[in-house]
């Protein structure tokens, strides 16, 4: 089975790492991504989601690390002059190469509905965005509509275990890759 399947970037930041896909949301908690035992894990998709991003909304998760490691950067985008300042990145794919826009940064809890897939899926995104637009704690001026592929970084809260910092992207194809 194919486990790597992508790339992901956010322009200046260090997210910059290989995402894989297991078989489900524990596989790559502590694991690298050639499946040897990390402390810090790999940045993975949920389980769940379409290995090729061909999903309406995908989530992708990684820990919450010091010296800014993985998805620990994460956090500063509750920052308003940070997130506009690394508002963009890029996501390749084995044949595709996708920007990434960021839309909302939020505080969730770790049994939000939110990550309950099944519910987002099939042109569903009217009430994800809705919510995100509600509840967000910073925002950027991006066009967003319920038709667009959405993004979802997900990272532990280091203050507590039951609250996620998630930040919230639009996926827009750039370019074939070869």
């Amino acid at each position: 089975m194919k486990i790597f399947v992508g790339w992901i970037r956010i322009n200046d930041t260090n997210i910059d790492y290989p995402v894989v896909i297991g078989e489900d949301n524990t596989e790559y908690l502590n694991n690298d991504y050639k499946k040897e035992y990390s402390i810090t894990g790999s940045i993975f998709v949920d389980y769940r989601n379409d290995r090729n991003f061909k999903d309406d909304f995908t989530i992708i998760y990684g820990h919450n690390l010091k010296a800014d490691l993985m998805f620990a950067e994460i956090r500063n985008y509750a920052d308003k002059d940070y997130f506009d300042a690394h508002s963009t990145g890029l996501l390749y794919t084995g044949n595709k190469i996708y920007q990434i826009d960021a839309l909302y940064f939020e505080s969730i809890n770790a049994y939000s509905k939110v990550y309950s897939l099944a519910l987002y899926r099939n042109d569903s995104n009217k009430e994800l965005l809705s919510e995100f637009e509600k509840n967000a704690i910073t925002k950027s001026k991006t066009k967003v509509s319920s038709k667009d592929k959405l993004i979802l970084l997900s990272t532990c809260n280091s203050s507590d275990t039951e609250t996620r910092s998630v930040l919230i992207g639009k996926l827009t194809e750039i370019e074939e890759s070869s």
